[in-house]
């Protein structure tokens, strides 16, 4: 995958993150680099069984972690600094969708 190809599976998958936290008001509670596949040019979340809704007690908890996550794999591939980027990136996506 080229750096221009990561740099679009980032912006995929921050909006995945985004879809399922402002449109389905869940949280994937377990998403890492193991969780995202690529297929046909798309980013695709698996084992979202065990996503929770945003009333969960420990929802919040679960979303700094997914991010955490997220933001070590990409920041390996020189795409983001950290999760403080990736938060800005939502915020962005929120006024989108």
């Amino acid at each position: 995958v080229s750096k221009l190809d990561w740099q679009e599976c980032y912006r995929q998958a921050v909006e995945g993150i985004a879809r399922l936290f402002y449109k389905a008001k869940s949280v994937h509670a377990d998403l890492s680099e193991y969780n995202l596949l690529f297929h046909e040019g798309k980013i695709v979340f698996i084992d979202v069984g065990q996503a929770v809704s945003l009333s969960h007690p420990r929802a919040k908890e679960f979303l700094e972690r997914d991010l955490k996550n997220i933001s070590n794999f990409f920041s390996k591939k020189g795409i983001v600094k950290g999760v403080q980027e990736i938060k800005e990136d939502l915020k962005k996506i929120k006024e989108e969708l």
